[in-house]
């Protein structure tokens, strides 16, 4: 049967109330917003459309070796000081699953965690790295919740291996611009069955530019079965803690 009436993440209402798990307005640290007062636009947009909580995930990685805690959270009580709004933020990271990560974990340093004990956790999305499964699994056994960043983009993955994963604890954030292709057909289709079968835990925007997510906020697209089921993410989202 088909589905008439398609609505945008605007129209459907799920931007009222939101959380947004995944992005990366933290300004000047990564790839994504660069200048403050795009940030600080980028927060007023989210509160505007009804939005509640944001967390900062910007990207850690051997690349980027200066993006250490004492870093980030300096840059982040700044755009605090900037923001004048009612969004409630936490800082968080997203961890690029690398040697850099290992040594993390082998020397026992702390993880930042914007939520409780929940690290968001990449790959690459063509290459899976050495020890892919297992390294998720020990980090899991040091004490860490693994939410695992946009498992649609993994074009290595196989449905065996998402459901390995979730058997054994891991938590899978859809991007929610896959669902509207802004990553390609592929990832598109993925996001759509593992949205349908129930695979995610967590939804997050993975924001990096207002421009372009504001852009894909309004298509219309989403069938209603998909929002119900991104209601239940974002659901899930909500209940999460900030802080420890």
């Amino acid at each position: 049967m088909f589905d008439f009436f398609k609505k945008s993440f605007i129209s459907s209402g799920l931007f009222e109330g939101f959380t947004d798990v995944h992005c990366h307005m933290l300004p000047g640290v990564d790839d994504g917003i660069q200048k403050m007062e795009s940030a600080v636009r980028a927060l007023n947009y989210y509160e505007e459309k009804g939005a509640s909580r944001v967390f900062f995930t910007p990207h850690i990685m051997e690349s980027l070796h200066e993006n250490t805690y004492e870093k980030l959270n300096e840059r982040f009580e700044a755009l605090k000081k900037e923001y004048k709004g009612c969004l409630k933020l936490a800082l968080g990271a997203e961890y690029m699953m690398d040697e850099g990560l290992s040594r993390k974990i082998d020397n026992k340093e702390p993880l930042i965690c914007a939520s409780g004990n929940m690290v968001l956790i990449e790959t690459l999305a063509h290459h899976p790295p050495l020890n892919f499964t297992q390294n998720l699994f020990e980090v899991r056994s040091i004490g860490y919740d693994v939410m695992l960043a946009h498992p649609e983009r993994y074009a290595y993955m196989e449905k065996d291996n998402y459901k390995e994963l979730l058997n054994k604890g891991i938590k899978f954030q859809l991007n929610l611009m896959s669902l509207f292709g802004l990553y390609g057909k592929d990832a598109q289709e993925r996001a759509t069955w593992m949205l349908k079968d129930g695979l995610y835990t967590f939804v997050g925007t993975d924001l990096h530019r207002l421009k372009v997510h504001r852009d894909f906020f309004h298509i219309k697209g989403l069938k209603s079965k998909q929002v119900d089921a991104l209601a239940k993410l974002i659901e899930n989202n909500n209940n999460l803690k900030i802080g420890k």
